[in-house]
């Protein structure tokens, strides 16, 4: 399993494009998996990226990964209720156990279901998931493309005609390059220039764009009138035919398939503390104490306090 950026079978060109042999779709299942940090700098961003990719995103989760979105002020209705408006978390205990649960955490993003908004919500509530809308010299869309991820130790950029939309994952005419500093220092330079950019407008320092406010927001209810970028926005379902891009994209999902199976197995099979609620403090204190005496000691604990527990987190831990 890949475990860092460095691993990544980038094409040679450090280019993904619809209409080439390494799609975009390619890029997120390949780089989302083993990142640590996410930040999109997008144009239009819809909640049904997230659901395409379910797999990756879950992984990416588990994995305790954080995401922030800057995104144009247009949203489908569904997200900005859900997302932008936040509305309470139905079932937060079932919910919290969820998040860790890969198995469980995928099979809710893959469809607009009972927890999925509120998965979402949770890692919003969590500081893992932030969205910034804004808008660029008040007036404009805002039309950069830009992403940046973090593996944990490297750092890489893209930017291109990419949105983070169901159509621009799977249907578009899209393209974007990817910067990795370790090639070149053109690279390196790319890289630390959209950090500066990101963190400037995310942060509300940047001049040209105004952070905005829920009532700000426009809503796309419906496809009347609304521009192809728009329309995105509504699109709930892969609808998947013969021609030659569909066919790359139904290849990436039975690689990614057979890779998440993989993944769930040694996730599934990874030693684990036997209840959810994980070790009462007295014996995490127990297996602290532990190690600080060198792994050696007793544990001298009354009846029924959890001695087998205790000495099987210590296991486990070690593992």
């Amino acid at each position: 399993m890949k475990q860092s950026f460095r691993q990544v079978n980038f094409p040679k060109t450090y280019k993904y494009s619809s209409d080439s042999e390494h799609i975009p779709l390619e890029f997120y299942n390949e780089t989302f998996p083993i990142s640590k940090k996410i930040d999109l700098f997008l144009g239009y961003f819809s909640s049904n990226a997230i659901k395409v990719l379910s797999q990756s995103f879950a992984e990416f989760v588990v994995n305790g990964g954080k995401m922030r979105i800057i995104s144009n002020h247009v949203l489908s209705l569904r997200d900005k209720e859900n997302l932008i408006d936040y509305s309470p978390i139905e079932h937060e205990d079932k919910i919290i156990n969820i998040i860790d649960n890969i198995q469980k955490l995928e099979f809710e993003l893959r469809d607009y279901g009972k927890h999925f908004f509120d998965c979402l919500k949770y890692l919003q509530k969590k500081g893992r998931l932030i969205i910034q809308p804004v808008k660029f010299n008040d007036i404009d869309l805002s039309h950069c493309k830009i992403m940046i991820l973090n593996d944990g130790e490297n750092i890489i950029s893209t930017d291109g005609s990419i949105n983070f939309t169901l159509s621009a994952l799977t249907k578009n005419s899209e393209s974007f390059e990817v910067n990795v500093p370790w090639e070149n220092n053109v690279f390196k330079t790319r890289v630390e220039h959209e950090i500066e950019k990101f963190e400037n407008v995310f942060l509300g320092k940047h001049p040209d764009y105004k952070h905005l406010k829920s009532n700000e927001l426009e809503v796309v209810i419906n496809k009347i009138g609304s521009d192809k970028n728009k329309r995105e926005l509504l699109e709930d379902s892969i609808k998947l035919g013969n021609n030659s891009y569909q066919k790359k994209v139904n290849d990436i999902y039975k690689l990614k398939k057979i890779r998440f199976e993989e993944k769930l197995k040694n996730v599934l099979n990874k030693p684990k503390f036997p209840f959810d609620e994980g070790p009462r403090e007295y014996q995490f204190k127990a297996y602290e104490n532990w190690v600080k005496n060198n792994h050696n000691g007793l544990f001298a604990m009354a009846t029924g306090t959890g001695k087998t527990i205790t000495s099987l987190n210590c296991v486990i831990k070690e593992y």
